[in-house]
């Protein structure tokens, strides 16, 4: 098999598997609607229902599943959606948002896994009667300030890359109505 030949196989070949891994995106879209249905009770006034919630395993599975698990899922979405378009005139934007993208999955994975992990600890502190304790460290790391920039900034991130890697999607829509438009 020459090596050209070998070549166009290996390009239609990862065609095919990013155009199934863009899927990944609306699944990712699904999880996280579907870990957002049953609300967590509010911290400021429901401190002993947050509590109770936090010590779930609902909890648990909610944030690494759908969150963390969502994350990795929305990564390989936009991975492939970059090698769907990486060959058009939008590559760069592209390239662009996917960095911006992944950098911030990585950021809000983190967040999530920090709420998935400190949580529980925090309410099964308040549950066992240390509810001062527990109260002034949920505070100062669940939602305390470097948590709060650091989500505050993924999600700036996110936003950002989006309008990124939506680009190529955009570009070649209008180019084809454009087209379309001007055809005699």
């Amino acid at each position: 098999m020459s090596t050209q030949l070998q070549q166009q196989d290996r390009g239609a070949y990862l065609m095919r598997v990013a155009g199934k891994g863009v899927w990944l995106l609306p699944a990712f879209g699904l999880l996280l609607a579907l870990s957002t249905i049953k609300q967590q009770p509010p911290v400021r006034t429901d401190f002993a229902g947050y509590a109770r919630f936090v010590t779930t395993g609902e909890f648990l599975l909610s944030h690494l599943a759908a969150s963390i698990g969502g994350a990795a899922l929305a990564i390989l979405g936009v991975c492939s959606v970059f090698v769907l378009v990486a060959g058009g005139r939008f590559r760069r934007a592209a390239l662009i948002g996917t960095i911006i993208t992944v950098i911030a999955q990585v950021y809000l994975a983190s967040a999530f896994g920090s709420a998935a992990f400190v949580q529980p600890g925090i309410g099964r502190a308040y549950l066992r009667g240390e509810t001062a304790a527990a109260q002034a460290l949920n505070a100062d790391t669940a939602y305390g300030p470097a948590f709060m920039a650091t989500a505050g900034f993924a999600v700036l991130l996110w936003l950002i890359g989006t309008v990124f890697w939506s680009l190529p999607w955009f570009g070649h829509h209008l180019d084809c109505e454009c087209r379309a438009s001007f055809t005699p």
